[in-house]
């Protein structure tokens, strides 16, 4: 499955924005904006089977797998079950369809085997321990030989040596030397190539000159790197001197130190020595490796997740989170969902190095445990926060963060200052917004607006106002309350849908006249109208009613449309006329994503 994804990140320096102007406005192909008239360019991110479809995926699965009945919805009940929980800490892992596959057939054979399950190091460990035993018993089948786990085993050993000079050769598909090394490994070992290849790499037929051949990949690239961690770390654990070892082997990799999968490799090699932690001593060397070329330190934290939070993990990367915000005057930045975990821990045993942190939380469940504790450390910390919670925020369901949860934020008074927020939060949890908050982006409704309208004038820092709008029963307008917020920017996303019908036009000019009312010559920096089916009379109608109705844009107007307008010069003259900004339609396909 293919997905297309357009991500916005926090900027680096506080002050300005942190969020592009209302930026699901804004179609970002490779950091820059594509609006109808420039050259079309697509990228295109493939996730496999994303985590949406995990549970439909592993449900088929179940219906090949388990022929009774009860059983199977039983079975399929556990596996939906494991990856709801999962879904934070391994979801990405799982977008892969063998790694899926597997991990179905685990629960299949034990519904409990993988309740503990929390890192990726252990995700992987079952896996090949899987694969390894069902190789055993097919080759089993053909061969008799009372060595033959022994031998497998021996084999496992060697290919994870190899995966090693694979990587360090950038083979992506293997080298003929490569195959013909595993193939006279197999020889030696008095075992089936064909079985064992098959079980540890994909082939597919290929032609070579005039004859056909075999090609050899891995199943997929995480795997050899877990191959290669395996490798260092049987290494390690068997020299006398690991410190050497791991020397060596950042000596080696040296020129590609700063790409991801070297830095994937470091992380499962933490994950396998926390399983032994006469090991551990070795990891705060594996941690300095870690790759922070920004402010983002994610890279450190999904150490110490690997570790399951080891305590000597934790004062290790402590210790660098130190010398990094040293390096960054404090500024710190958390994007991986599956960092979250980690923060705290870290945060309570780092002194007070953190002056400013910009928070991602992906969290889907209102009452996150992860979040909850995150918050909780962070409220005793004297810090300025930047939370962003876009699953809230983007997402079409009435949901967000308790009360509670937010309260450890925003009642933490002069220690832990929220200065900026996107997201969604319940009209009581309005009312606990701090007077230190400089930006503000909510998803709301009526019921939001009528309690903002109360709330706005005891923030007096607040200088950026971003609202997305939803409105789906179309409340009367006069039954909105103006904004009273006269500060710097007011930007608005508008997502009810829009036609050129008079009543939704009038409406909906009708409905950002009115909130803008107390603003000065009805001013705010940039709308989208986010879903439309307008056409070029219906555009040209929609901006001769805002003007008419005292609405001025100073930045940008976005429009979704599903089809392209006849005159975009036009438009773009009419809107410029009219003191509407500059006038960006977009597809409604780009528009579905963001």
């Amino acid at each position: 499955m293919v997905k297309i994804k357009s991500d916005r990140i926090l900027r680096n320096s506080f002050g300005r924005s942190v969020w592009p102007a209302e930026a699901e406005g804004h179609f970002a192909v490779n950091g820059s904006v594509t609006p109808f008239s420039s050259r079309r360019r697509l990228v295109l991110l493939l996730e496999g089977i994303t985590k949406e479809h995990h549970s439909q995926f592993a449900g088929r699965l179940c219906e090949s797998f388990v022929p009774d009945e009860e059983n199977r919805t039983t079975i399929k009940m556990a596996v939906e079950e494991q990856l709801a929980r999962l879904d934070a800490y391994l979801g990405a892992h799982l977008n892969s369809p063998l790694n899926l596959t597997l991990f179905t057939m685990l629960v299949i054979q034990d519904p409990t085997i993988t309740e503990t399950l929390t890192t990726a190091t252990a995700l992987y460990v079952l896996l090949t321990k899987l694969v390894t035993e069902k190789v055993t018993e097919r080759i089993s089948r053909k061969v008799w030989d009372p060595d033959i786990e022994y031998k497998i085993s021996q084999f496992e050993d060697y290919n994870d040596g190899l995966a090693f000079r694979a990587m360090k050769r950038r083979e992506y598909e293997l080298q003929s030397d490569t195959v013909e090394c595993l193939r006279g490994k197999c020889r030696e070992l008095g075992l089936p190539h064909e079985e064992l290849m098959s079980a540890f790499f994909t082939a597919r037929s290929c032609r070579r000159g005039l004859f056909s051949a075999l090609a050899y990949s891995y199943h997929h690239l995480r795997l050899q790197e877990f191959y290669t961690a395996r490798h260092l770390y049987r290494s390690i654990v068997h020299s006398q001197n690991a410190e050497e070892v791991i020397h060596s082997y950042l000596a080696e990799s040296v020129e590609w130190k700063s790409e991801q999968r070297f830095q994937n490799v470091l992380v499962h090699l933490t994950g396998l020595m926390a399983r032994h932690s006469e090991h551990l001593a070795h990891v705060p060397g594996l941690l300095s490796q870690a790759h922070m070329p920004s402010t983002a330190v994610d890279p450190l934290l999904a150490h110490v997740v690997e570790a399951g939070l080891h305590p000597l993990v934790v004062q290790a990367a402590a210790a660098e989170l130190q010398a990094h915000c040293e390096e960054w005057d404090g500024w710190v930045q958390v994007k991986n969902p599956g960092s979250l975990s980690a923060l705290a821990p870290v945060l309570d045993e780092a002194p007070e190095c953190v002056k400013t942190l910009a928070l991602k939380a992906s969290s889907r469940s209102p009452a996150d445990e992860s979040l909850t504790a995150a918050f909780r450390a962070l409220s005793r910390k004297d810090v300025r926060l930047v939370l962003d919670l876009p699953n809230f925020y983007f997402s079409d369901q009435d949901l967000s963060i308790t009360d509670e949860t937010f309260h450890l934020i925003s009642a933490a008074g002069e220690t832990c200052c929220l200065e900026g927020f996107r997201g969604r939060l319940t009209p009581s949890a309005l009312r606990l917004l701090p007077r230190c908050l400089k930006e503000l982006r909510l998803r709301v409704d009526l019921r939001h607006v009528l309690v903002l309208s109360d709330v706005l004038p005891r923030l007096p820092n607040l200088e950026i106002l971003g609202l997305k709008y939803e409105d789906p029963e179309r409340y009367e307008v006069a039954l909105l309350p103006p904004l009273p917020f006269s500060h710097r920017k007011l930007c608005f996303t508008f997502t009810p849908f829009v036609t050129d019908s008079e009543d939704d036009l009038q409406w909906a000019s009708g409905t950002l006249a009115r909130l803008c009312s107390q603003r000065p010559s009805g001013n705010c920096a940039s709308i989208f109208f986010k879903n439309t089916s307008l056409t070029q009379t219906g555009i040209r109608r929609l901006f001769e009613l805002l003007h008419e109705k005292g609405v001025s844009v100073s930045q940008r107007l976005d429009i979704s449309l599903t089809q392209r307008p006849r005159d975009n010069a036009e438009l773009s003259d009419l809107a410029s006329s009219l003191g509407l900004g500059n006038f960006i339609c977009h597809s409604s396909a780009q528009t579905a994503i963001m």
